[in-house]
């Protein structure tokens, strides 16, 4: 039986993973680290279940911003729940400078996530990319 320490341990491994993945724009790294019934929620953005919509939805958002700087400020870990908080930089295609933060909630088990539930401020997101888009 594994101790708490060793799945918050688990957890960060799993989550760093992501995170390395998305900084790198891996995408195929991003989605070898979600269940294949992953839940992922972006607020006002989306909301699904499953490995091939999570696939399209990070293709597509991966791609809005270039030269990401994204910084995680603290992460808090109790398994099998974790949140991590963050701030970025970066350009819109259109060359706009784009700034925003959030935090990001995740349930990970067996080194999987779960589900992935980003919050951020939405008034910076609408105004760069409207919904229709």
């Amino acid at each position: 039986m594994k101790t708490q320490s060793e799945d918050n341990l688990n957890i960060k491994v799993a989550i760093e993973g992501l995170y390395k993945s998305f900084r790198e724009k891996d995408h195929d790294g991003m989605i070898s680290a979600m269940t294949d019934d992953v839940w992922i929620r972006f607020l006002g953005q989306a909301d699904f279940k499953g490995i091939k919509l999570a696939s399209d939805f990070f293709k597509k958002s991966n791609a809005l911003l270039d030269d990401l700087v994204f910084e995680i400020t603290d992460t808090v870990i109790e398994s099998p729940y974790a949140a991590v908080i963050w701030n970025e930089t970066a350009r819109t295609k259109n060359g706009d400078i784009w700034t925003n933060h959030g935090v990001d909630v995740y349930m990970v088990r067996d080194s999987k996530i779960e589900f992935l539930h980003e919050n951020n401020d939405l008034s910076v997101h609408y105004l760069h990319f409207p919904q229709d888009q």
